[in-house]
C-alpha cells in the first residue's frame, strides 16, 4: 500500500486514487505535521514531513499511518453511501416515471362488449370518474380496435365496468411501482440498482 496524506490540501492518496478528507477529525495532534508519506510494496517505511522545518521524520511503525488509513477508508465509505443514495434516487424517480407514462397511455376495457381502449391522463380519469359516478347513460370518447375514437353510446353499467377495469389497470401498475422501487432500495451497489428494470404491466 502506498499513502500520501498533505494536510494543507485536505488530501489523501492511498494506492493512487486521491480524496479530500477532513484531518479535524483525526484523535492526534498533526498541529507540526505538513505532510506524511508511508509505502510497504518493498519493505515498511515512512516519512513525516514537519511544519517547524526539522528534518524529516522516517519511521516503520504502521500504526503511525493508521489513523490516516482509517479517516480515508471511513471518507470514502461515506461518500459511497451518498453517492449509492443518489443513484438510488435517480433509479426510483426514473421508475416513477415509466409508471406514469404507463398510466396515462391507458388501458384496455371490454364493457362495450368488444375490446376498446380509454384514455389515461389525469382529465381523462376525472372525466371517467364523473361519468361512472353520474348514474346517466351517456356518449363516452374510446378507440376502438380499428383505432378509431368516438364518443360512443355507453350504458351506467358499462360506465362503472369501464372504471374498475382502469382502477384495476392502474393499481397493477401501482403494485408494480412499489415492486421496482423495493428492489432498488434494497440494492447494496449501483450495479444491482441498474439491474432492476421497468417491466410493462400487461392488462
Amino acid at each position: 500500500m502506498e499513502l500520501k496524506a498533505i494536510l494543507a490540501d485536505s488530501l489523501i492518496i492511498k494506492d493512487s486514487v486521491p480524496l479530500r478528507v477532513d484531518f479535524s477529525a483525526l484523535e492526534i495532534d498533526t498541529s507540526n505535521l505538513w505532510a506524511l508519506e508511508w509505502d510497504d510494496s518493498v519493505s515498511p517505511q515512512g516519512e513525516m514531513e514537519l511544519l517547524n522545518g526539522n528534518q524529516n521524520v522516517p519511521f516503520t511503525d504502521l500504526a503511525t499511518i493508521q489513523p490516516f488509513i482509517d479517516l480515508y477508508d471511513n471518507t470514502m465509505a461515506e461518500e459511497s453511501v451518498v453517492d449509492l443514495d443518489l443513484h438510488k434516487a435517480a433509479a426510483m424517480d426514473a421508475m416513477s416515471t415509466a409508471a406514469r407514462a404507463q398510466i396515462i397511455a391507458g388501458f384496455e376495457s371490454d364493457a362495450l362488449g368488444t375490446t376498446h381502449h380509454y384514455g389515461g391522463f389525469e382529465t381523462d380519469q376525472i372525466n371517467l370518474i364523473g361519468a361512472a359516478t353520474s348514474g346517466a347513460d351517456m356518449p363516452y370518447p374510446c378507440r376502438d380496435q380499428a383505432g378509431v375514437w368516438a364518443r360512443r353510446l355507453h350504458t351506467a353499467a358499462q360506465l362503472n365496468q369501464v372504471l374498475r377495469d382502469g382502477s384495476l389497470f392502474k393499481q397493477s401498475v401501482l403494485v408494480a411501482l412499489d415492486g421496482r422501487r423495493n428492489e432498488i432500495d434494497l440494492a447494496v451497489d449501483e450495479a444491482q440498482v441498474d439491474a432492476v428494470q421497468w417491466m410493462e404491466v400487461t392488462q
